[in-house]
């Protein structure tokens, strides 16, 4: 899940350098492995939110989410 969020968060990274905005980034940008789902949870301007949702990984860890500048949280 997390390897998914950083390959994520690059194409995101690299969406804006060519468009100058994180605005229209989406999921379908991005490969979801091992039974992942990606879902970029907002999309703006200057900032992203993107979730990874894995139904198979341990509880309290079923969700992680990465936001600009990498911080990645798991609930």
């Amino acid at each position: 899940m997390i390897s998914d969020l950083h390959n994520c968060a690059m194409k995101a990274e690299a969406w804006t350098a060519l468009k100058q905005t994180y605005e229209g980034f989406n999921a379908g940008e991005c490969a979801a492995t091992q039974g992942n789902t990606i879902t970029v949870v907002s999309a703006a301007k200057d900032t992203y939110s993107i979730a990874v949702t894995n139904p198979n990984a341990p509880e309290g860890k079923k969700t992680c989410t990465i936001t600009k500048g990498g911080q990645i949280t798991c609930n």
